[in-house]
């Protein structure tokens, strides 16, 4: 019979298949779980390991008709003659009703439940092409149109307005006589183009110029045999090649010299087994030689990671389900999951739970925290979120057709709060009113940002190079913008204030700032920053490859000094020599928990303080601080700073059901703290004082006050701030390489402010002119010796946040509360949601870490988001912060939610996850995924230039080794990296949780084989 029993790989089991006598399967394993089957007239039961029962029954044809779960929740499907989809009901009782053309195309697909419905149209063209011509939802929704050339290749995309009539051109898509593109042209006239090989690989790519004289770009591959790039040279002339081994996994990568004096940046990886326990071992040598080392199941489960300290992580599976983390201080989280395989509850080290609910369609429904505090979360017809209801109030949304309308919040008390959104035909959001104030926003030709103003005020107007890199950015009524050049590889060369100031910058062949010059509007020297990288000050050796390891600092008056840092083998700073001679020293716990600071003044000695944990009953430290030698902490259950008891007394901290910090009362200080539905701070109360913000974006644009408001100007980059208007006088600010705020000058270049941090964010010294929130890494201060870092608050002192990371494992970090894996010299984070090294550039450029070499790393971080990911909106999603409801739908728009899908789906084209595009996810992503979320799936061949997010994809890139295959970037990260920014910012419209949970349906509706597209 030819029948399979078993499939082995490396002589370890993967899979094996039982059957009857009549060749029915009765059992089943692969990927570690295991299901049996009974065959009962009329109707077939799988069971799984645990149980649990699933029922299908099928009609006199073999084919589906109902599927009830083990709950008891039924599916029902009913079909026409030739079997194809008539209609589907859901666990929920809504309905799903299909309609089909003369070719047996879907045509119309309407959503009924209760007393709605909704339709959305398909017409195709008529040459018999599978692909949709346009899909239309209903009226107030728009929709997508697709032209094609005679062979059935897309050649346009064009966004059909909400009018469901008038048409905005996307891109357009040219070819060669084979079908491959061979250039792409997006609305504004940007255009890229491909060159192909013989055998029709990609040997050149040329980019829209990023310039004023138009040139433009270039990058070339080359290929060994199989088809695989062996090399990638830049458009400066820089290489960077890749070694593979039989199985095509990536063995070495080879980066550029970066002309500095260090050489040799290889990174490499080996595999090998373990077959007395089914183990697969990877060892990763980063540029250093620091080696860590990984091991996974026969079914790709990461079971254990050793990091170059040989600290272990280990990850229990049990079903093909992950049901315990343990930390190599032996901080043990447990997951049990529902009948459905849902997560269920969380038990953390510290022994309280988080527990979760689901409705009938699996969406998140209550989430009781370890405070006992219960959230429960209600969803529209269309499975929308409409109501989040906390112990302190509810937010609740409104629709109009696709997008968010309107916002009640009243979770913060005083009354109801409202915020509503305006967006043209075309979907993009124009503006956005709430309690305090207006923010007004146009858009240019390929939906690129035009300008925002507030309150009526001045326009801040942007224009940008024909790669979509800004170009400039200019206050209504200023005589000179400010202005940005670039270097080809997308580097920055300079950058023109509008009073005449500048900031100019040197980069090494690895794209790391060697120094950074702040001039002022005469070209006299405010600063320079000089910074020197890869030497182990301990041996004069090159042996910290990709790290920053001194900063001088030149002002007008003369050098200040070096300052010089130390690292260990996980990189973690370990040591600060500054230029006055002061010696500065750290040490850490196997989790990054700091365990001691030391200082030893010149003539003097060492003062040393330990810290302490909290113990967590096992012979390890928890994450929570005890004591610092200094003061004394204590924390709620939910991992909030709830204390600091100091010299001067006893400082306390309130905390709402959501985790923001929303009061301190400490000796002479009350302080008081609001947010919006979104998280952002937008009020502060100072003894009696009141301080409200207002937002585009993530940025602060005004400050309104008892002395009146402050106007701020940001630049490209989150956290750039450029300028503010303070009672008609400009005052422009200059920066360091991590983006902390040392000078602020008048429109003259007379410096006001002046601030000197150390490596973790303290003030050492200062000098102050006038009023000022900006300082360390461009955050805002808080009081009480603190940072706002937008999601959670910052504590310089001690080097660590006073509360955890949202989203816990998914911000790519398993210590919670550890401040850019204590590496404050390189990172920042502002967000609060710390994903750094999943966003560090692998081939060249920023800090080069060597992936494995940063603590766990990326790959054991890596796969906790994954399996997080993998349980859905519970553990990356729900816990703690709820990471698909953070932002809420607030802009659930078409156009952003397209372009995010459009430019995740271009990424795994390039990184041949995928062949062409998936109109299935595209459409969950417009607003149309609603109505349109089952379309069979019809693929949409070509490629789009997602101009809007190539800036943000190229300077956020990784490389991703997973199972021992290399993908130049891996797409889920990319894709939540421009939909979490869209969501947050406001500045693309389509984001919000709509396009955030399109990316969860994105991996159950598309392939994610290898394939030989390119």
């Amino acid at each position: 019979r030819l029948l399979l029993e078993r499939v082995e790989f490396q002589g370890v089991t993967y899979a094996t298949a039982s059957y009857d006598t009549t060749d029915r399967v009765i059992g089943y394993m692969e990927s570690g779980q295991s299901e049996t089957l009974e065959y009962v007239d009329g109707y077939t039961v799988k069971r799984d390991a645990s149980g649990n029962e699933w029922k299908y029954y099928f009609d006199d044809e073999g084919v589906i008709t109902k599927r009830i779960d083990p709950l008891g929740n039924s599916r029902d499907y009913v079909y026409n003659l030739n079997k194809s989809l008539q209609s589907m009901t859901e666990e929920d009782g809504g309905q799903w009703q299909y309609q089909y053309d003369e070719s047996t195309r879907v045509s119309r697909i309407t959503r009924t439940k209760g007393d709605n419905t909704w339709a959305s149209d398909i017409t195709y063209d008529t040459a018999g092409y599978p692909e949709p011509a346009k899909i239309l939802g209903p009226s107030g929704w728009g929709g997508l149109a697709f032209g094609h050339d005679q062979n059935g290749n897309v050649t346009d995309v064009r966004r059909v307005q909400t009018d469901n009539a008038t048409e905005d051109l996307l891109y357009t898509i040219e070819r060669n006589g084979t079908g491959e593109p061979t250039a792409v042209v997006d609305a504004s006239g940007a255009r890229t183009e491909y060159v192909y090989s013989t055998n029709g690989l990609v040997e050149r790519v040329k980019l829209p110029p990023n310039n004023s004289d138009r040139v433009s770009p270039e990058y070339s591959f080359a290929y060994d045999p199989a088809g695989r790039i062996t090399s990638i040279t830049d458009p400066l002339s820089r290489v960077t090649t890749a070694v593979y081994d039989s199985l095509d996994r990536l063995t070495q990568a080879t980066l550029p010299d970066p002309g500095t004096g260090a050489v040799g940046f290889v990174w490499q990886q080996s595999f090998g087994s373990t077959p007395s326990d089914s183990l697969f071992q990877r060892t990763a040598t980063d540029f250093n030689g620091q080696t860590t080392n990984s091991f996974v199941d026969v079914w790709g489960h990461l079971t254990k990671a050793v990091d170059a300290a040989g600290n272990e992580f280990k990850l229990t599976w049990s079903d093909g389900l992950p049901v315990e983390f343990e930390d190599a201080e032996h901080n043990r989280t447990t997951y049990t999951f529902d009948e459905l395989l849902r997560l269920k509850q969380i038990l953390h080290p510290e022994g309280t739970t988080t527990q979760f609910t689901y409705t009938p369609l699996s969406q998140v429904e209550t989430r009781r925290d370890r405070k006992n505090q219960l959230a429960t979360f209600g969803y529209d017809d269309l499975g929308r979120l409409v109501t989040r209801q906390y112990p302190d109030g509810t937010i609740a949304y409104e629709y109009s057709g696709p997008v968010i309308s309107t916002v009640r919040d009243n979770a913060e008390g005083g009354g109801e709060k409202l915020t509503s959104y305006v967006f043209d035909q075309s979907l993009r959001l124009t503006a956005v009113t709430n309690d305090r104030g207006v923010v007004e926003y146009q858009w240019l030709p390929g939906d690129m940002l035009g300008g925002y103003r507030v309150d009526a005020g001045s326009w801040i107007n942007y224009s940008y190079y024909p790669s979509g890199d800004m170009h400039t950015i200019q206050r209504q009524g200023d005589a000179s913008p400010f202005e940005y050049t670039y270097l080809l590889d997308g580097a920055r060369e300079l950058l023109r204030y509008s009073n005449n100031s500048t900031v100019n910058y040197t980069w090494d062949d690895l794209g790391r700032v060697v120094t950074l010059t702040n001039l002022d509007p005469i070209g006299g020297l405010i600063s320079r920053y000089s910074y020197v990288y890869d030497l182990d000050h301990s041996t004069a050796q090159f042996t910290k490859k990709g790290m920053r390891v001194a900063m001088t600092e030149d002002l007008s008056s003369g050098s200040t000094g070096q300052e010089r840092y130390f690292f260990d083998n996980l990189y973690q700073l370990t040591r600060t020599i500054y230029p006055n001679g002061e010696d500065h020293a750290w040490a850490y716990d196997r989790i990054g928990d700091r365990m001691s600071s030391s200082v030893t003044v010149p003539g003097e000695s060492a003062v040393v303080n330990n810290y302490t944990y909290l113990s967590n009953g096992r012979g390890g430290n928890s994450q929570r601080l005890q004591s610092d030698g200094v003061n004394a902490y204590g924390w709620d259950s939910n991992g909030n700073m709830s204390t600091k008891t100091a010299a001067d007394g006893t400082h306390y901290y309130t905390w709402n059901s959501r985790n923001m910090l929303t009061g301190i009362t400490a000796p002479g200080l009350s302080a008081l703290h609001s947010y919006d539905f979104a998280y952002g701070r937008t009020k502060k109360v100072i003894d009696s004082t009141t301080v409200e913000y207002q937002y585009s974006g993530w940025d602060l644009a005004k400050e309104s006050g008892p002395s009146g408001a402050a106007d701020y100007l940001f630049g490209r980059d989150v956290d750039e701030i450029l300028n503010v208007q303070i009672q008609g006088s400009d005052y422009y600010y200059s920066a360091d390489v991590v983006g902390s705020v040392r000078h602020v000058s008048d429109s003259v270049g007379q410096v006001r402010n002046r601030y000197v941090y150390g490596v973790w964010g303290e003030i050492r010294e200062q000098t102050i002119g006038i009023p000022n929130a900006f300082l360390f890494s461009g955050r805002e201060n808080a009081d009480d010796g603190l940072l706002a870092y937008r999601h959670r608050y910052y504590q310089p002192t001690s080097g660590r946040f006073v509360s955890e990371d949202p989203i816990r494992f998914g911000g790519r970090d398993s210590n919670f509360f550890r401040y850019v894996l204590n590496t404050p010299t390189e990172f920042a984070d502002p967000s609060g949601l710390w994903a750094g090294v999943d966003d560090a550039v692998f081939a060249g450029g920023g800090a080069i870490v060597g992936l494995v070499g940063q603590g766990i790393g990326d790959l054991l971080a890596g796969q906790l988001s994954g399996w997080e990911d993998y349980v859905g909106a519970a553990i990356g999603g729900a816990v703690g912060g709820e990471a698909l409801l953070y932002t809420g739908p607030v802009l659930a728009g078409a156009a952003g939610g397209a372009a995010a899908n459009a430019a995740k789906q271009l990424l795994k084209n390039i990184s041949g996850k995928q062949c062409g595009y998936d109109l299935q996810t595209l459409l969950l992503d417009t607003g149309l995924g609603a109505l349109t979320g089952y379309v069979p799936g019809a693929k949409l061949q070509g490629i789009t230039t997602g101009r809007n997010s190539y800036n943000a994809i190229y300077k956020h890139m990784s490389s991703k080794l997973a199972r021992g295959r290399v993908s130049t970037v891996t797409p889920s990260t990319a894709a939540k990296m421009l939909v979490g920014r869209a969501a947050d910012t406001g500045m693309v419209p389509g984001a919000g949780a709509g396009a955030v949970a399109g990316l969860g349906e994105a991996s159950l509706l598309s392939s994610e084989e290898e394939c030989p597209c390119e």
